[in-house]
């Protein structure tokens, strides 16, 4: 499977795109990218308790947010497509 970065994501992994066999979920696909990336991909993708996706970040899987699908539990196959991108705002 596929994960690409956006904005922020891109300086917290040094990377773009990271291929891995897919995970059974999102929750581990998260437990994957922390172990690999280390504490910046935490500070940036998680809330402060680690519990939730931080305010600012949102994740897709095959373009659809994880509020349309089910969350932490979705489950991924190979050849899915995860973004992980921060939200931005203009005024």
């Amino acid at each position: 499977m596929t994960v690409k970065f956006f904005s922020q994501f891109i300086d917290a992994t040094g990377c773009r795109e990271f291929e891995l066999i897919a995970p059974e979920s999102i929750e581990k696909l998260i437990e994957i990218l922390i172990t690999q990336f280390g504490e910046p991909m935490r500070q940036v993708l998680l809330s402060p308790a680690g519990d939730t996706i931080h305010e600012d970040a949102f994740l897709l899987v095959n373009g659809r947010h994880l509020r349309a699908l089910n969350g932490f539990a979705t489950q991924l196959v190979e050849s899915d497509i995860v973004s992980v991108l921060q939200i931005t705002e203009a005024g």
